[in-house]
C-alpha cells in the first residue's frame, strides 16, 4: 500500500510540474485535478463522512504537501502559480468541479 501511495504521489508531482512548466505530455489542468482527486481518495478513510469544511481543509493540506514535493523542480514564481492552482483544486471537491457544458 505504501509503494502504491508513493507512486501516486510521484505521478501527482509529475503532473503538477508539467502543468506549471508546460513541458511534457500532462500539461492540462484536468490531468492534475484527476491525479489530485485520485490521490486524495486513496488516502481518505472509506465510509467515513466528514463535513465539507473539514474535507476542504484536508484537501488544502494535501495541496501544500504536493507543493513541498515540487520545491526542487520549480522556481519561486512557478511555486506561487502551483499554490494558486492547487488551492483552487482543493477548494472544489470532485462533485463541485465543472465537467463541461450543462444543459
Amino acid at each position: 500500500m505504501e509503494d502504491e501511495l508513493r507512486k501516486k504521489m510521484d505521478e501527482l508531482r509529475q503532473y503538477a510540474v508539467e502543468h506549471i512548466t508546460r513541458k511534457g505530455f500532462h500539461t492540462g489542468r484536468k490531468w492534475l485535478e484527476d491525479s489530485f482527486n485520485e490521490f486524495y481518495s486513496a488516502i481518505s478513510t472509506p465510509g467515513v463522512k466528514i463535513s465539507r469544511d473539514s474535507d476542504i481543509g484536508h484537501r488544502q493540506l494535501l495541496a501544500q504537501r504536493v507543493a513541498i514535493e515540487c520545491i526542487r523542480d520549480l522556481d519561486t514564481e512557478q511555486l506561487k502559480q502551483l499554490d494558486d492552482v492547487l488551492g483552487d483544486i482543493a477548494q472544489h471537491p470532485p462533485n463541485e468541479q465543472t465537467r463541461g457544458y450543462k444543459r
